[in-house]
């Protein structure tokens, strides 16, 4: 459990990082397949870091993922009321993140 834990918790420290090392907003999104923000709440799926070089909000072919995640054999349930965790370029969370 603090493995599966610790892992999460590095994603996210990973993306603040990222964030401001690349003077972009980087985000930790919900995503069972390592490729794409699912949009669900359930964190168990998994997760990825990635930062959003042109701005757009959305994972871009030419922006690469950082970390990818997930709970093996979904060891833990986890779920929030926010299906991704942003951070800006300063590496402030944004309002998205408040609701974890």
């Amino acid at each position: 459990l603090i493995t599966d834990a610790n892992r999460l918790v590095s994603s996210v420290g990973l993306a603040r990082s990222e964030a401001v090392k690349h003077g972009r907003t980087a985000t930790v999104c919900v995503s069972s397949d390592q490729a794409t923000c699912t949009g669900e709440t359930d964190w168990t799926l998994g997760w990825m870091v990635w930062v959003d070089v042109n701005r757009n909000a959305v994972l871009d072919a030419g922006e690469e993922r950082g970390f990818v995640g997930a709970f093996p054999g979904n060891s833990v349930t986890f779920t929030s009321g926010a299906s991704q965790i942003q951070f800006t370029s300063q590496g402030a969370a944004t309002a998205a993140a408040a609701s974890c």
